[in-house]
């Protein structure tokens, strides 16, 4: 590549930098750009800084060549303005479990929390997922989980995947808004362990014929025989059922 540049020595948020001032092509993109070596948290980068338009957004991004617990990453850092909101996020491409994802690493502010969470776009099951990988607290507990917008016969979902302690219990779970049969439910799907069967099940709260049901579709295995059931506690005329 051909570039036009400048040994310069400029002060940036008050660090001095030994770069030049490149006009490089990436992509088919032509950026006006830094090449910085600056020091961030004890790591020297090579890294640019950059003021691409992407999908007609200005960033002032960085583009990076980090360690990240032990792994190499080819990375954006980027200050873009989505829906109103700044983020201060990483693209990156890492391997997890053996898979490729093209991610973000985002810090947004959702309803006064703040994530550390990864935009992932992976195969699970088959299934293609726009996702969230997020680190929060709910209720004082720590959760690893997923916010993804899968789509599960036709049907968008908007889930999480969460490892929370309930009444004691672990569960893997996934808190699901789907709508089967016309009706909306909110509800988690569990795997939790009741009098010692494991059961593959699902917390409804769903509305039949007006009425609000706090129930479980479970399916359990009694004397050898898979039941497909539902457990189901309604609320008819302020008594619980």
């Amino acid at each position: 590549m051909v570039y036009k540049s400048w040994l310069l020595r400029p002060v940036v948020d008050g660090m001095v930098y030994k770069c030049r001032l490149l006009r490089p092509v990436v992509d088919g993109m032509v950026y006006k750009c830094w090449l910085l070596r600056p020091v961030v948290d004890d790591m020297i980068y090579k890294c640019w800084l950059l003021r691409p338009v992407v999908d007609g957004t200005m960033y002032k991004c960085w583009l990076l060549r980090p360690v990240v617990d032990g792994m190499v990453f080819k990375s954006w850092l980027l200050r873009p303005v989505v829906d109103g909101m700044v983020y201060k996020y990483w693209l990156l491409r890492p391997v997890v479990e053996d898979m490729v994802y093209k991610c973000w690493s985002l810090r947004p502010v959702v309803d006064g929390m703040v994530y550390k969470c990864w935009s992932l776009r992976s195969v699970v099951d088959g299934m293609v997922f726009k996702s969230w990988l997020l680190r929060t607290v709910v209720d004082g507990m720590v959760h690893k989980s997923w916010l993804l917008r899968p789509v599960v016969d036709g049907t968008m979902y908007k889930c999480w995947l969460l490892r929370p302690a309930v009444d004691g219990m672990v569960y893997k779970s996934c808190l699901l808004s789907p709508v089967v049969d016309g009706i909306v439910y909110k509800c988690w799907s569990l795997r939790p362990v009741v009098d010692g069967m494991v059961y593959k099940s699902c917390l409804l709260s769903p509305v039949v014929d007006g009425i609000v049901y706090k129930c479980w579709s479970l399916r359990p295995v009694v004397d050898g025989m898979v039941y497909k059931s539902s457990l189901l506690r309604p609320v008819v005329d302020g008594m619980v059922y």
